[in-house]
């Protein structure tokens, strides 16, 4: 993996690249506390076929909050980001894009596809944020992980928390949230997310970004009526992926999303999480491949 660095408003965006060939580039979009770490299984499987870019969003990973770590600052990065490729400031890169979104990317990807729907060719959405049908679905750690992120003097709390735990103690916390089966995360990819939450703790914004995410996201999801329109706005082919292991996102919600959008096409993973893309990195390459090929 390589890091290239664009120029983005008053600062600059980190994206991982994982090289590759092929008539396809796909863009791989994190969720909301992640990076393009999260995809340190899956990217050099899918560069097999395929020119693959990981971004870090505003305010994750190695990209500083910049314009903002909100729901609009995260659409204008993946339009900055498109437009790179279209500049060429990025080589072998190529529109329109196969876009792949977790949890809070998926989101961010469905909006985007609204705003850059003719840069977009197909939609991949793993475990995305969607609309609760379900609240007693959801993991009680993760709703009082967003309810605190939103709560006065959170920030203090987390770089608390940073300092009495360490680095290595979150990702695996966040793990045990996130996988049905951590044991199946390739080491490889534990130990690169370990090294880069060592770096983001020196990171001041770090918390704070966190925060503005968690609030940006949870406005957009209960605005469920305008989300629902984005889901409906999106033109491109759409694959939905979903565990049913997910303590974040219910596969319930997963399931209302066809009665939304009945032509979007659904798979549910038996026994893995919210992250498949670690747990399970080489059937969801097959599975996006199979979806863009068919």
């Amino acid at each position: 993996m390589n890091s290239t660095w664009l120029r983005h408003g008053e600062a600059s965006l980190h994206v991982a690249d994982y090289g590759g060939s092929g008539p396809k580039t796909v863009i791989l979009c994190h969720g909301l506390g992640g990076s393009h770490a999260n995809f340190a299984a899956l990217g050099p499987l899918l560069a097999e076929r395929a020119r693959v870019l990981a971004i870090d969003l505003p305010g994750f990973g190695l990209s500083p909050p910049g314009s903002g770590a909100d729901m609009p600052g995260f659409i204008g990065a993946i339009g900055r980001l498109f437009d790179a490729i279209t500049s060429g400031e990025i080589e072998g890169a190529s529109l329109p894009v196969v876009l792949v979104g977790n949890s809070m990317g998926g989101a961010v990807s469905i909006l985007a596809a609204g705003e850059r729907g003719r840069d977009i060719e197909h939609l991949v959405l793993v475990c995305p944020a969607l609309p609760i049908v379900r609240p007693f679905d959801i993991d009680p750690r993760f709703a009082l992980l967003i309810g605190s992120a939103m709560l006065p003097g959170y920030d203090a709390f987390l770089h608390a928390r940073l300092r009495d735990a360490g680095p290595e103690a979150l990702v695996h916390d966040m793990l045990n949230l996130t996988c049905a089966d951590k044991s199946r995360v390739p080491r490889a990819a534990v130990a690169e997310m370990i090294a880069l939450a060592k770096k983001r703790t020196q990171f001041s914004w770090m918390a704070t970004s966190f925060s503005t995410a968690s609030r940006s996201i949870a406005r957009t999801l209960l605005r469920q009526d305008t989300y629902r329109a984005a889901m409906r706005a999106v033109r491109a082919p759409v694959l939905l992926v979903q565990g049913d292991r997910d303590r974040l996102v219910p596969v319930s919600s997963a399931r209302a999303a066809l009665d939304v959008c009945p032509h979007w096409t659904l798979e549910i993973y038996e026994g893995v999480g919210h992250v498949p893309q670690l747990e399970t990195p080489d059937r969801l390459k097959d599975s996006i491949f199979r979806f863009v090929d068919r």
